[in-house]
């Protein structure tokens, strides 16, 4: 069953995270970038996204 809360800011850094790592994915399979360059730029949009909820705005208490 799913929480009736609504998603908070971590749960979507979260589909951010994994989001970037798809399209970095599939963008690799499907046009003749490389892997490597490709993952680069997933990687990149993740991290901005892991910097955003650790540093930028961390998980609070309250």
């Amino acid at each position: 069953m799913l929480p009736a809360d609504a998603p908070t800011r971590a749960d979507a850094l979260l589909v951010v995270i994994g989001a970037s790592l798809a399209v970095a994915l599939a963008t690799a399979h499907v046009t003749p970038l490389p892997f490597a360059l490709a993952a680069g730029v997933g990687v990149a949009f993740a991290g901005v996204a892991m910097l955003d909820g650790l540093i930028v705005n961390p998980p609070n208490d309250g």
